[in-house]
C-alpha cells in the first residue's frame, strides 16, 4: 500500500508540472529557463516511476541474493530436481515481499501453497506467508499461518517469538510470554525473543524483569538498539539519569531513531518523576 501510494503521489506531481509547462505557454510566460526547470523535474519524477516499477527504488535484487539471505529458512524447499521452476517461484515470492509488494508476494505464495509435499516446503512457504500478513497488519491471518507452520514443525525459535510478538499487539501478554519461552527452550540464545520479553514484562509493570531479559538480550547482541532502548527508558523511569543516559548513547551509536527514543523518554518523563518521588 505504501508503495501504491508514493507512485500515485509522484504521478500528481508530474501531472502538476505538466499543467504549470502549459499555463505558462498560454500565458505567454514561457522562456528557456522554464523549460529547463519543467525538464529536470519531469526527469526526476519519470526516473522514480521506473525504478519504482521495476522493484524497488534500487532494492530489487537477484534471485541467488535471496537464496543466500534466506539460505536457513528455506534450505530444502522445493529441492528436487522437478521442482526448479517451483523454487524459482519461491525465491520471486520473497523478493516481491522484501519490494514491499505485499499482495502480489502473497498472491504468488497462496499459488505455491497447493504445490507443497513435505515439511521444508510447507514451513519456508507459511513462513513468508507469516510475514507478509504481518508486514500488511492482517495480525489474526499471521497467527493462524504461524500456528499452520508448527503444525508441521513445532522446533523454529524465530517462529515461536514471531507469534508471541503478535499476541503481544493484541494485548493478550501471557501468551507471548509463553511463545517466548518457548522460543528460548529451542534456542537459548535468541536475543530477540529475550528482547521480546523485555517489552512484555515491561507493559506489564514489571521493570525489574524487564531490566533483565532486556541486558540479556544485549549480552547475546551487543547492538541490539532495542535492547538498550528499553533500558534507557526503564532506567528514566526508575530514575537512575546516569544508567538512562548510558543506554541512550549506546542506542544512538547502534543506529536507534534520536527522535524517536528522545519522544519516548519525554512521554514516560511523568512516570520517572513519580517513580523519583
Amino acid at each position: 500500500m505504501k508503495r501504491k501510494a508514493i507512485i500515485l503521489a509522484i504521478y500528481a506531481v508530474l501531472i502538476l508540472i505538466i499543467i504549470g509547462i502549459i499555463l505558462s505557454l498560454v500565458q505567454e510566460d514561457f522562456n528557456g529557463n522554464t523549460l529547463l526547470k519543467g525538464a529536470i523535474a519531469m526527469a526526476a519524477c519519470i526516473s522514480a516511476l521506473v525504478k519504482l516499477h521495476s522493484g524497488g527504488a534500487g532494492t530489487r535484487r537477484s534471485a541467488k541474493f535471496y537464496e543466500r539471505e534466506y539460505s536457513q529458512e528455506i534450505a530444502g524447499a522445493f529441492s528436487k530436481p522437478d521442482e526448479s521452476s517451483l523454487r524459482k517461484k519461491l525465491l520471486y515470492a520473497i523478493g516481491l515481499y522484501n519490494q514491499e509488494r505485499y499482495e502480489k508476494a502473497l498472491r504468488t505464495l497462496k499459488e505455491l501453497l497447493p504445490h507443497c509435499q513435505d515439511q521444508d516446503d510447507f514451513c519456508a512457504v507459511l513462513l513468508f506467508t507469516a510475514l507478509v500478513y504481518s508486514d500488511m497488519g492482517l495480525t489474526d491471518a499471521a497467527i493462524q499461518t504461524y500456528r499452520d507452520y508448527l503444525n508441521h514443525n513445532k522446533n523454529s525459535s524465530t517462529v515461536w517469538s514471531n507469534l508471541g510478538l503478535l499476541f503481544k499487539e493484541q494485548g493478550k501478554s501471557q501468551e507471548a510470554l509463553s511463545c517466548f519461552d518457548a522460543a528460548l527452550k529451542l534456542d537459548p540464545e535468541n536475543a530477540y525473543a529475550h528482547n521480546n520479553i523485555s517489552t512484555t514484562k515491561f507493559a506489564l509493570g514489571d521493570y525489574e524483569g524487564a531490566i533483565q531479559s532486556a541486558k540479556r538480550a544485549l549480552e547475546l547482541k551487543s547492538n541490539l538498539y532495542q535492547a538498550s532502548n528499553m533500558l534507557c527508558i526503564l532506567y528514566r523511569i526508575l530514575g537512575n539519569t546516569e544508567e538512562s543516559e548510558k543506554y541512550y548513547n549506546l542506542s544512538i551509536a547502534n543506529g536507534a531513531n534520536a527522535q524517536a527514543l528522545q519522544a519516548a523518554l519525554e512521554h514516560y518523563s511523568a512516570s520517572a518523576g513519580v517513580m523519583e518521588a
